[in-house]
């Protein structure tokens, strides 16, 4: 059995992502073990709670929770890139699909939501690599307010088929998808850290030296583990 983690992130208006953390039984062990290994160091050097949340946008900027890092923008950077390399190290594979936003309102009169399209183009590639294993996959998703949509799309999926040029019943992934908070799975917590500095690398401009070279390293930790990774520009 496979389990995929599955988090978006996006700028308003611009583009959208999702990203999915694959892992089997065993790598999901390691993954939740390493996680909670550099919580667990971390406590240990600046005292934050080792339960708390992996949170990108919060430990990248140093708020919410990791406001203890607020004057120490090189140690976040150290614990955002540490968690990247665990993430790949336990053999997760990471893969990423997105839409542009504000080309898909210029094309389309009444487009589809693009978190719709990003899931469902993210899903297909995810099935595509589980069948080449041989294997199920479970589905965990950060809860959002509409999952009650995405839930009644991938039923149609299921169905009829996804729609465009690659369609798919999607045999291989076990519905509904699972709906959780992200606070609760070390896993949406990875999808969420490799979403985010996806973005921030390809969509995010900068001057600040020393922040464009946090996000290329962290960038460069979990390159390794991607598998597929593609924005739809309509």
């Amino acid at each position: 059995m496979l389990h995929a983690f599955i988090d978006e992130s996006y700028i308003k208006g611009f583009v959208y992502l999702t990203t999915a953390v694959v892992v089997d039984d065993h790598q999901l062990t390691e993954l939740n073990r390493r996680l909670d290994h550099v919580m667990w160091r971390t406590h240990k050097a600046h005292g934050i709670d080792p339960g708390t949340e992996l949170h990108a946008q919060q430990l990248f900027q140093r708020s919410g929770e990791w406001t203890c890092f607020r004057d120490m923008p090189a140690a976040a950077h150290a614990t955002f890139r540490n968690a990247l390399k665990n993430i790949t190290s336990c053999g997760a594979r990471v893969f990423i699909r997105g839409v542009r936003e504000d080309r898909l309102i210029r094309r389309y009169v009444t487009p589809h939501p693009p978190h719709s399209i990003a899931l469902q183009h993210l899903l297909e590639r995810i099935n595509d690599y589980a069948a080449i294993l041989g294997e199920r996959v479970s589905v965990t998703a950060d809860e959002v307010q509409d999952s009650a949509h995405h839930d009644a799309r991938a039923a149609t999926w299921a169905t009829v088929g996804t729609p465009g040029f690659r369609p798919s019943t999607l045999p291989m992934i076990d519905l509904p998808i699972q709906w959780r908070g992200s606070h609760l799975e070390r896993g949406l917590q990875a999808a969420d850290l490799a979403g985010f500095i996806y973005l921030r690398k390809r969509f995010h401009m900068t001057t600040d030296a020393r922040l464009i070279q946090a996000i290329q390293q962290s960038r460069d930790a979990i390159f390794p583990a991607i598998e597929h990774e593609s924005v739809w520009n309509p």
